[in-house]
């Protein structure tokens, strides 16, 4: 049995996760927790969308899903491919910090700042058609609640995987790789 992900050559013995880097990552675990942000925190600026609405509830029930497709997904999108790499910044220069609280809040800061600038972005597209103030800082609180959520479970998930208790991802097969070992090995006879 395969023990470790693979996808990074990382084993239990040699990483990514050690006492000089406690917090310490993989590229598909940050992605995969960069999925999980995006589509929760277009949920949760979908509920803050419809909770606005609530005295006409059925029509803010379909406005917030209209909104929340048509609208903040992609955005959302948009702004995992923009912000992603500031984030990771900053996930990597903390792997050293063994204070969970620490790692927390810096989730928390970058959710604000994320979900502030993505707001910002949307403000000038809009102009005064946008969001108002409240529903403004209201949006942009979104993910500074989602990001330190999202980060602590992907921590427990890595642990657990690190601990043996979650089944291994599935190898990914490099195509070309195989293709050309097999022509390699026809010409050498040893297929």
């Amino acid at each position: 049995m395969i023990r470790g992900s693979e996808r990074t050559g990382t084993t239990p013995e040699d990483g990514p996760r050690n006492p000089s880097q406690p917090f310490a990552f993989t590229r598909d675990e940050f992605w995969d927790a960069a999925g999980r942000a995006c589509w929760m925190s277009v949920l949760g600026v979908t509920a803050v969308t419809w909770l606005a609405m609530w005295p006409e509830i059925a029509m803010g029930f379909v406005l917030a899903g209209i909104v929340g497709i048509v609208l903040i997904a992609p955005v959302g999108l948009v702004g995992i491919l923009v912000f992603a790499p500031v984030v990771k910044l900053v996930a990597r220069t903390m792997r050293r910090v063994r204070r969970r609280s620490a790692h927390l809040a810096a989730q928390a800061a970058l959710g604000f700042l994320v979900g502030g600038a993505i707001m910002a972005i949307v403000g000038a597209l809009f102009g005064p058609y946008g969001p108002s103030v409240w529903l403004f800082v209201a949006y942009a609180a979104v993910p500074a609640l989602v990001f330190p959520w999202v980060w602590s479970r992907a921590e427990r998930r890595a642990r657990l995987a690190d601990a043996g208790m979650l089944p291994q991802p599935r190898r990914r097969i490099d195509v070309d790789a195989a293709a050309e070992d097999a022509v390699t090995a026809r010409r050498e006879g040893t297929a």
